[in-house]
Order: structure tokens, then C-alpha cells, then sequence
């Protein structure tokens, strides 16, 4: 089998693993999106990346698998490589621990895997305008403290960075707008209730 052939193989199996993972799953809000349709995007937001590669494509598509399903680390690593399982470890939230602490770690995070949280957040941020304001205002100032510390410094890497900086740029611009937005919103809704129960 040739090595593009294989690469096809492995990566037609991540689809299919989160397909399968993530059926009868449904993304937070009015529009009750198919679950499997965020990491698909992740995906194909990762590889736009100059330097990206088909275990971090894999990675993305298997990212929420081991926080939202049965799947375990060791079934990742049995299907994909030690690889894919460090990704998806990284972008794996232990559930006992606090977001901020999660953030926290972030710092000490493979170039790799802070590339697929910055497409992560990217689509969390547009996806979850279906949500509530006041939920979602506390979502988006989670995702801010989450982008502060995807810095661009990795140990052990020699990548050249400035694809990635510029993209967590945008993803910054695009966070603050939102939230802005979002507390306008929460500002004109308490006005209006304000005038509504005034006699």
C-alpha cells in the first residue's frame, strides 16, 4: 500500500471513529447541530495551516472524543499512534479540573496541539452565538483566558511561528468583538425589562 493510499486509510478511519463517537450528539443551542459537525470543522480549519500534518488532522477530528464519549486514550493510541494520542491528551480537559488550571497548562503545550485549540476555539466562538447571552458571555471570557496562553514558544520546537500568531490574532479580535456584542445584547435586555415592569 502506498503511503498516500495509507495516510487516506488512517484518516478515513478518524471520520468514521467520530462519526460513530459522537452520534446521537448535538452542539449547545437553538439549532441543536449535529455534534460530529464542530471537530470536522476544526479539521478543516487546522489544515489550512502551512505546516500542518495527518496526525494533528486526525487529532483534530478525534479531540473531544475521550471528554465526550467512551473512548479512552489507549483506544485512540491503539488506533492512531502515540502521536495523535499526545494531541488528543493535551486537548483532553481532565473533569476534575477547573477550566483556569486547564488554561494554565496550555503554556507547556506542543506547537501541534495549540494549533487545534486555536481552531477549536475559533469554532466554539461562532458556533456559540445559538446560545443564551448570559452563557455564552461567561464562554467567551473562558476562551479568552484559554488564547492568552497559547503562546507561540514550545520547547523543542524550530517551526516558524508567524502563521500561528496571526491566526491567534484574529481569533483574539474575533473573541473581544463577540463578547462586546454579547454584553450589549445582556445591557439592551435588562433596559427593556427595566421599562417593561416600570408602571
Amino acid at each position: 500500500m502506498s503511503l498516500e493510499a495509507e495516510s487516506f486509510k488512517r484518516l478515513r478511519l478518524a471520520v468514521r471513529l467520530a462519526r460513530r463517537g459522537h452520534a446521537g450528539q448535538f452542539r449547545k443551542g437553538r439549532l441543536k447541530e449535529i455534534y460530529y459537525c464542530h471537530p470536522k470543522r476544526v479539521c478543516k480549519a487546522y489544515l489550512k495551516y502551512k505546516f500542518n500534518s495527518l496526525d494533528g488532522a486526525i487529532a483534530c477530528l478525534c479531540h473531544d472524543l475521550v471528554e465526550d464519549t467512551e473512548l479512552s486514550l489507549p483506544d485512540i493510541e491503539r488506533e492512531f499512534g502515540p502521536t495523535v494520542e499526545s494531541l488528543v491528551d493535551y486537548l483532553t480537559k481532565p473533569p476534575e479540573l477547573p477550566s483556569l488550571e486547564y488554561a494554565s497548562l496550555m503554556n507547556g503545550w506542543s506547537l501541534e496541539a495549540k494549533k487545534i485549540k486555536l481552531c477549536d476555539i475559533e469554532d466554539n466562538i461562532i458556533s456559540s452565538r445559538q446560545i443564551s447571552p448570559d452563557r455564552r458571555e461567561r464562554m467567551l471570557g473562558k476562551w479568552l483566558a484559554f488564547l492568552s496562553n497559547l503562546n507561540e514558544i514550545s520547547v523543542g520546537s524550530c517551526e516558524k511561528t508567524s502563521e500561528f500568531l496571526d491566526k491567534k490574532r484574529k481569533v483574539c479580535e474575533l473573541c473581544r468583538d463577540e463578547l462586546s456584542t454579547c454584553n450589549r445584547l445582556q445591557e439592551k435586555s435588562a433596559l427593556l425589562q427595566n421599562n417593561q415592569s416600570t408602571p
